[in-house]
């Protein structure tokens, strides 16, 4: 069976809640619902394209002006796989 479309909406917040989770915020039902409530304002708002309206604006309604971005990866390290020299 094929899975359904997903709407800009979903997408939305399934991006938003993993950036914040990136960002070291613990997420909790008053997060969810905050992040809930921005998707809501931005498709009630007929904001179009849906997904970098409410990325651009999640640092300022939780406080990450200051914060770096996440990573998008672990930081590389040297490591030896034991073979002699």
């Amino acid at each position: 069976m094929k899975a359904a479309p997903r709407t800009a909406a979903e997408l939305a917040l399934e991006r938003a809640l993993d950036y914040l989770d990136g960002a070291d915020v613990a997420i909790d039902d008053g997060v969810v619902l905050a992040v809930l409530d921005l998707v809501e304002e931005g498709v009630r708002a007929r904001r179009d394209p849906l997904l970098p309206w409410v990325m651009q604006r999640l640092p300022e309604r939780f406080g990450l002006e200051s914060a770096p971005p996440p990573s998008p990866c672990p930081p590389l390290s040297r490591a030896s796989i034991g073979y002699d020299r």
